[in-house]
Order: structure tokens, then sequence, then C-alpha cells
């Protein structure tokens, strides 16, 4: 750490790594519940393949986690274009040329 750098404190590091860890527990958990209605509702309707026991406990310990991957990728990005909205990069000004 720098010697410059003001301490952080707990607001630095441990705050927003319960907050993530919070909000990671809470999409895992609504993750699970839509993956349990997608089993339920595809029911007999669903192949052979899909009802075996082995392949519902692989999705449901599978999916959720494929879900959160996929919401925190949206998150970043949509989190980056608002932000490059609001405080566009600044350009480089190099010499001008005629």
């Amino acid at each position: 750490m720098d010697e410059d750098s003001p301490p952080q404190g707990c607001f630095g590091g441990c705050l927003p790594l319960l907050s993530i860890a919070v909000i990671a527990s809470a999409l895992l958990f609504v993750n699970a519940g839509i993956v349990f209605a997608f089993l339920e509702t595809t029911g007999t309707n669903a192949p052979r393949w899909l009802r075996s026991s082995e392949m519902e406990q692989f999705l449901v310990f599978v999916l959720p986690v494929v879900l959160l991957f996929v919401q925190w990728t949206l998150f970043d990005f949509f989190r980056a274009q608002i932000w490059h909205r609001i405080f566009p990069p600044h350009q480089e000004s190099g010499p001008v040329r005629k």
C-alpha cells in the first residue's frame, strides 16, 4: 500500500465485499427459483433426458451460477455504458497537423 494514500478503513475494503456477497446471494436465491419454476413448468412435456433426476440436479446447481455470471456481465456492461455517458473519456490533445 502506498504511504501517501489515506487509510480506507471498512468502507474501502470490507463493506463493498460484503455488499457484493449479499447481492450475489440474493441473485442466486432468485435464480434458483427461476430454475425450479422452469423445471416445474416443463414437467412431463420435457424430453426424457431432461426429466432424469441427475439432469435436474445438475441444472439446479449449475444454471443459477450461469445466470449469476450473465447478470454480473450485463451489469458491468451497462454500468460502463452509463459511466461513459456521464463522464466521457478525455482525448489526448496532441500536436495539430495541417
